[in-house]
C-alpha cells in the first residue's frame, strides 16, 4: 500500500533535509517539459523501464546500482562515516542539474561531484540516505539505542526523497 503525506507529516519529515518549515519545496524551481523529457531519456538508458517505478523504487534500483557497477557495497561504505554520507546526500538533493557547482560542504573530492538532472540527483540522494542507514545500522551500537532513530530518520529521508520523485513524475 503507497503512503500517503500530510502536510505535517512533509513538516516532519522534511526538518532533516533542510526545508523550511511548512514549504518543503522552498528550493525546487519546476523542471520544463523538455527537460523532463531529456532526463527519463537519459535515465531509461540507466535503467530500463523506469518511467513504470514510485519515487522510492527508483531509489532502491539506483542503490543496487551502486553496488553492482560501482562497488559501493557494505564494506565500501564502512569506510566513510554516516554523517559523510549524509551530507553528500544533502548536496545532491539541493543540486538543481548538471551545472550545479559544488558545494563547499561536498565531503569529498572534485572529481566525484557529478551533479545530473533533478530527477537524478534526488534519485542519487535517497540512495546515499539509504547507504548511511545501513552504514549506522552495520556500525558500532550504543546502549541508548540512538543508532536506531538516526537509522530510521535516514531511512525517512530517503522515503522524502521518494516522495520529491513521486510529485516529479507527477504522482501523488
Amino acid at each position: 500500500m503507497e503512503k500517503r503525506f500530510t502536510q505535517k507529516d512533509m513538516e516532519r519529515y522534511w526538518a532533516p533535509i533542510g526545508a523550511v518549515k511548512g514549504n518543503p519545496d522552498n528550493h525546487f524551481r519546476e523542471a520544463t517539459e523538455q527537460e523532463d523529457e531529456m532526463e527519463w531519456d537519459q535515465y531509461d538508458k540507466m535503467l530500463p523501464g523506469q518511467k513504470n517505478m514510485c519515487g522510492f523504487d527508483l531509489i532502491l534500483a539506483e542503490r543496487k546500482r551502486q553496488f553492482s557497477e560501482e562497488g559501493f557495497d557494505e564494506n565500501h561504505d564502512s569506510k566513510r562515516s554516516q554523517i559523510t554520507l549524509k551530507i553528500a546526500a544533502h548536496c545532491y538533493l539541493l543540486a538543481d542539474g548538471p551545472e550545479s557547482p559544488m558545494p563547499h560542504e561536498w565531503p569529498w573530492g572534485t572529481i566525484w561531484w557529478k551533479p545530473k538532472g533533478k530527477l537524478r540527483n534526488v534519485t542519487r540522494a535517497g540512495a546515499l540516505y539509504l547507504a548511511a542507514a545501513d552504514r549506522v545500522e552495520h556500525g558500532e551500537k550504543d546502549a541508548l539505542g540512538i543508532w536506531k532513530i538516526e537509522a530510521k530518520m535516514l531511512r525517512d529521508n530517503a522515503f522524502c526523497c521518494g516522495h520529491i520523485i513521486d510529485k516529479m513524475q507527477g504522482r501523488r
